[in-house]
């Protein structure tokens, strides 16, 4: 039996979230029960309560040896994460931001203790022991919780990333932690991080064995919609899946050919247009009726954290893959329209299409002209999650109707492909074409 008595109220989950400090005490009741089970020399293999487990990973981590702890990263690149000996040139051999943890990097790791498989190490033992101390000494950061302290730690004297002894060749183990500690950055594409798996996999299982609801809007009910949609939560009230009418519809397709990554350079833009030369795949996609114009680059703006960005018009003006992500959210939406206002007038529960979007969702800057975050895999177009056009968590209780009028109910757009979807619901199907024809 594992004593937390020491740690008082911060074993009451309750409303923790917004108690910093008792989060960061409940960090390290986390941390002591690791280093309680270690000392019993048993493995620990723990995740976070928003992953889920798509695949028995026992026999991958069985094959890890000499090591003293597996971490999953942040990375958005399963290229980059397997870029190992530096042989990709697509990346930066000095590394990538999120996936700088391979063998020579000299920046961009980060670390994600939402899986953590570690061994019962004489080292991992030590380490474990100073995790404790350090979140449970006192601090003016507040930041500071158990997956800041593990950086922390492990980033000790970790530039440039050396390999540990025995992997000189492959790179999957390095040294950590001022060379204490050999780690091995669980691989992206099997321990796959949200960005990975809901936007550039569009919630396809591939080869995870995890998924963590990382890179998500909208807090708890973000998350639980990702779930949703990937058809991972299995926590749904009883007749979910075996009774009702339902109405859908299929979304208008992104027309081709698509818009490339960048406006053209102004001098050959201009040039071309006074040759009366028209681009076929830049100008007029967004706008038909009128040729593209002629953009020059625009500096960023540094802000007064350091960071550099444009404006919305300018973001809009440099990035022809945002507009034309802008052009089908405007359609996308009257669709929906009309698509909730059929299923609110014939009393049947709504089902969300899945949309192909034309731009990341992204509070960083750097985001465009591109619309890809820095060394993704995202290709285009991609299925994207439904909070890539609206929010979702602000959708809660329009199902339940105001003043008389019945609610719009509403499901995710992987249900009625659901596997556990009652077979009379599955067969029962009409399809409807509307006609311009009088």
């Amino acid at each position: 039996v594992l004593d937390f008595s020491e740690f008082g109220d911060a074993s009451d989950f309750r409303g923790i979230g917004a108690d910093q400090a008792r989060f960061r005490r409940m960090g390290a009741m986390k941390v002591k029960a690791f280093h309680a089970l270690l000392s019993m020399g048993r493995r620990v293999l723990v995740s976070d309560v928003d992953t889920v487990w798509t695949a028995d990973p026992e026999p991958y981590l069985r094959s890890i040896e000499n090591v003293d702890v597996g971490v999953t990263s942040d990375c958005l690149s399963r290229a980059a994460d397997q870029n190992k000996r530096g042989d990709n040139r697509r990346f930066n051999p000095a590394g990538v931001w999120f996936c700088g943890h391979n063998p020579g990097n000299s920046f961009g790791a980060t670390f994600n203790t939402g899986v953590l498989f570690l061994l019962p190490t004489p080292a991992m033992l030590a380490f474990t022991q100073r995790w404790v101390d350090k979140l449970l000494a006192p601090t003016e950061d507040w930041h500071m919780e158990d997956q800041r302290a593990f950086n922390e730690l492990v980033m000790d004297h970790f530039y440039p990333t050396r390999a540990a002894a025995g992997h000189e060749t492959d790179g999957d183990v390095v040294l950590a932690a001022n060379g204490t500690l050999r780690l091995t950055p669980l691989p992206a594409a099997k321990f796959c991080g949200g960005h990975t798996f809901f936007v550039q996999q569009s919630g396809r299982p591939g080869d995870c064995f995890n998924v963590h609801v990382t890179f998500t809007e909208g807090g708890i009910h973000g998350k639980l919609w990702r779930l949703k949609e990937a058809g991972l939560w299995n926590l749904e009230p009883t007749g979910y899946f075996e009774e009702g009418r339902y109405l859908s519809f299929t979304p208008p397709k992104v027309p081709h050919p698509l818009p490339p990554a960048a406006v053209e350079p102004h001098s050959e833009c201009m040039a071309r247009q006074q040759r009366g030369e028209v681009s076929a795949t830049y100008d007029g996609w967004w706008a038909p009726s009128q040729p593209a114009p002629c953009v020059k680059p625009i500096p960023l703006y540094p802000d007064k954290n350091g960071d550099q960005g444009v404006t919305i018009s300018e973001a809009r003006t440099i990035a022809p893959r945002l507009q034309a992500h802008l052009k089908m959210a405007a359609r996308y939406l009257v669709a929906l329209r009309d698509g909730m206002a059929a299923a609110w007038l014939l009393n049947r529960t709504f089902v969300f299409p899945m949309f192909e979007c034309m731009c990341d969702r992204s509070e960083w800057p750097d985001v465009v002209p591109t619309c890809r975050l820095e060394n993704s895999d995202l290709e285009f177009p991609f299925g994207c999650p439904l909070n890539f056009l609206i929010n979702v968590h602000f959708m809660q209780g329009i199902e339940n109707g105001a003043k008389g009028r019945h609610g719009v109910p509403y499901r995710e757009h992987s249900f009625l492909s659901n596997p556990r979807l009652a077979p009379r619901l599955r067969t029962s199907r009409a399809s409807v074409r509307f006609s311009r024809e009088r």
